[in-house]
């Protein structure tokens, strides 16, 4: 759907919650535009009350094979992308993912800024085995220190086999932290703090990423809840890793304030600032891979990265 059809679209589902007593005055139009109008006419109307036409034009879906049981989509260890895919903000098979795919699926579904969008898909391109590579599939983020890494909120360190399942157990400790239902700054710090702590002490092979650790936190306090604060609705949150699905049904809506690189590093640092120093310094000094010879880089090495090229 055109952008312009979106829009009229999500005009159009408005209107049902206007007094039924105020009336609509139809615009004289030619053929062509009545026939538009008509047709997402027909969608408005299946919008429910008060709904986000996201509902219909973006439906959830679960990742299973296709129709024709041909081609498996498959997802990755990065819960943003894979919910995208579940919407069909980028392609549903979660394969041969371009940059023309991943700027505008980002900035549809969850407002996140084309800056974000092209440091992402750069280094999503460099875990395609591929040389010189200009798509990726969801399941090529399972390697190791590219885009994945250590003391996911939601995952398991790569060491323990699976690095890309939604792990219940990893997300109960990290969900034990948010004690109401609008998670803090300071309990989102928390909760990253002990994922660091226990991947630390029971992983031989710990690999830490600060820039990735912190920015995945600032990722869904900023998206879930308020980039400025620090903070975001714990139920929110909870589909988001849980099912990988916007929280649409429950009141969610994209962030008004488009969430760019600025703002990412801003809350990135905050969060990195609020963890014991010592704990970095171990985990660092205990990481594989410290010297970073084996890795891409972290976010602000991302950011030159793809700068330079």
């Amino acid at each position: 759907m055109h952008r312009k059809q979106l829009e009229l679209l999500i005009l159009l589902s408005r209107f049902f919650l206007l007094p039924a007593s105020l009336p609509l005055e139809i615009p004289q139009c030619n053929l062509s535009t009545k026939n538009a109008i008509f047709g997402d006419s027909v969608l408005g109307l299946l919008v429910k009350p008060g709904e986000s036409p996201i509902v219909l034009i973006h439906p959830w879906i679960a990742p299973g094979p296709d129709a024709d049981k041909s081609l498996t989509k498959v997802r990755g260890p990065c819960p943003a992308l894979n919910t995208t895919a579940n919407h069909g903000f980028i392609p549903r098979s979660g394969r041969n993912i371009t940059m023309d795919d991943l700027i505008p699926g980002l900035k549809a579904s969850l407002n996140v800024a084309e800056d974000i969008a092209i440091m992402a898909g750069t280094n999503a391109f460099k875990t395609n085995p591929a040389p010189s590579a200009t798509v990726f599939d969801l399941d090529m983020l399972n390697l190791h220190g590219a885009i994945e890494h250590d003391n996911s909120l939601s995952r398991g360190d790569y060491y323990f086999g699976d690095n890309h399942s939604f792990n219940e157990t990893i997300y109960a400790e990290t969900r034990a932290w948010f004690h109401e239902s609008i998670i803090s700054l300071p309990q989102a710090v928390s909760a990253l703090r002990s994922r660091i702590e226990t991947s630390r002490k029971t992983n031989p092979h710990f690999f830490f990423d600060l820039d990735g650790s912190t920015a995945t936190t600032a990722s869904y306090l900023s998206i879930f809840g308020d980039t400025l604060k620090g903070e975001a609705r714990r139920d929110w949150v909870d589909s988001f890793f849980q099912y990988e699905r916007l929280p649409i049904e429950l009141g969610w809506t994209p962030p008004a304030l488009e969430f760019n690189m600025t703002l990412l590093l801003s809350l990135a640092t905050r969060i990195a600032n609020m963890l014991p120093g010592d704990l970095i310094t171990q985990s660092v000094e205990s990481s594989t891979y410290k010297d970073g010879s084996h890795w891409v880089g972290g976010i602000v090495n991302k950011l030159n990265r793809q700068q330079e090229l």
